[in-house]
């Protein structure tokens, strides 16, 4: 039985044929790669193997290491991490496919791989740990659209519904797919982003949200709600199938003691139940901790999931000297705040 393991291409006919065959999000799609890669400055890739019918992949974003000649590998933004058609359970293929890994990654001249797993596809862990070291991180929390609607609602915290219902009887609406209120959102998502303290990254920009709608089509929706035709919140959510993901929200300083984006909550999960969704994955907390904004989204649901990043090193010699000459620390990666470690940020 023929196995294969390579990195892709973008227009990899491979990668489209995975996609066909195996579970998946609108992370590992090659236009959402591309279009970080295009964000980060680097390279779209997705690592693929195959073993018969059983097929594994991996999306990357490939960047050149600075002053060298080397480049290593991280996940795109989000959740992309591995996905396989083959059983979990089936431990001598993942640990192939993972085995199969570290060794293109070094032949390619990557130092190391940071991967984001996906909380909602199951893989191997063992597999994983095998070649690399896995650090949980906090939780995640969807809301499983196969309950029934008493039964999700019986799940959101008392003072949620309270507000919910609250934002009803003052005439809030939730609007979907009116993209002419872009500009408005944008607007208020930088007011959100100074207001919490973010770092510079998270401030996108206009061209960030063309490029996306460009990457995903009619996978990418812009959510809003509003009291008498005043925008007081909003977000971005993605659409994959079955799985459905909020990617950014924003509320105005003035409705925050409104609470609209709880409205718009209840509102979405009940839209992408209509569209025959199985999940809606609000994500976690702020670093993946979890903190009061993992607080208020586990109001919604009580299934939660670990939140999981996978770190390797598929050249050791060459991570040591690059931590050193950065003056990083070089102890167990897992124990380290910033993977990998001579790429940590200068204050």
């Amino acid at each position: 039985m023929s196995r294969h393991a390579r990195l892709l291409q973008p227009d990899s006919r491979a990668w489209r044929e995975a996609l066909t065959a195996i579970r998946h999000d609108v992370y590992h799609l090659p236009s959402y790669v591309v279009m970080e890669a295009d964000n980060l400055g680097g390279e779209a890739a997705a690592y693929y193997y195959k073993d018969g019918d059983r097929v594994f992949l991996l999306p990357l974003v490939v960047l050149p290491i600075p002053g060298t000649a080397l480049s290593d590998a991280s996940s795109p933004y989000g959740y992309p991490g591995p996905t396989s058609n083959a059983d979990p359970g089936d431990e001598p293929f993942w640990k192939a496919a993972c085995n199969g890994l570290v060794e293109i990654l070094a032949s390619c001249s990557l130092v190391s791989c940071f991967v984001r797993l996906h909380p909602l596809l199951a893989v191997s862990l063992d597999a994983l740990t095998s070649v690399g070291t896995l650090v949980e991180h906090g939780h995640t929390v969807s809301i499983d659209l196969t309950k029934s609607e008493e039964e999700m609602w019986s799940h959101v915290r008392p003072n949620h519904r309270r507000q919910i219902n609250r934002a009803r009887r003052d005439g809030a609406v939730v609007v979907v797919d009116q993209w002419d209120r872009l500009a408005t959102f944008i607007e208020m998502y930088h007011e959100t982003m100074r207001r919490v303290g973010a770092s510079s990254s998270y401030y996108f920009q206009r061209p960030y949200f063309d490029r996306l709608r460009t990457a995903l089509g009619n996978r990418v929706h812009l959510v809003t709600v509003e009291f008498h035709e005043t925008v007081a919140a909003g977000g971005i959510f993605l659409e994959c199938g079955e799985v459905f993901q909020y990617h950014l929200g924003a509320t105005r300083t003035p409705f925050l003691s409104r609470q609209p984006a709880k409205l718009m909550f209840d509102e979405v999960r009940r839209w992408a139940k209509s569209r025959g969704g199985l999940a809606l994955h609000l994500g976690g907390g702020v670093g993946g901790e979890d903190n009061s904004l993992f607080h208020f989204k586990a109001g919604f649901s009580r299934d939660w999931q670990p939140f999981r990043t996978w770190r390797i090193v598929a050249d050791s010699a060459a991570y040591r000297y690059l931590a050193h000459t950065s003056g990083a620390a070089t102890d167990d990666v897992g124990l380290l705040e910033f993977f990998p470690a001579y790429r940590r940020p200068t204050v």
